[in-house]
């Protein structure tokens, strides 16, 4: 049973969601298709060396990379004033 104090899955992604919504797309064209490339290289990276800190890390970096050119957004280029979408 639910307590009613507690809140569920669907309340936690309801208020992240306006956080989200406020950053702009900044990440497109080359920049994106750089960031594919760069993720899927360091996945790969990764996976050949899962059992070292390096393939971890590696691992993390390219999935970082790959989920920023999903979603065209990249809070380092927000805080640097970066756009590349057009």
């Amino acid at each position: 049973m639910i307590r009613p104090e507690t809140k569920g899955l669907g309340d936690s992604l309801t208020a992240v969601a306006p956080v989200l919504s406020r950053m702009d797309r900044n990440v497109g064209g080359l920049d994106r298709a750089l960031r594919v490339a760069a993720g899927l290289a360091l996945l790969a990276v990764g996976y050949r060396n899962r059992d070292r800190t390096l393939g971890a890390l590696a691992a993390v970096a390219g999935g970082d990379l790959l989920a920023t050119a999903v979603v065209q957004r990249c809070p380092a280029n927000a805080v640097l004033g970066i756009d590349t979408c057009g």
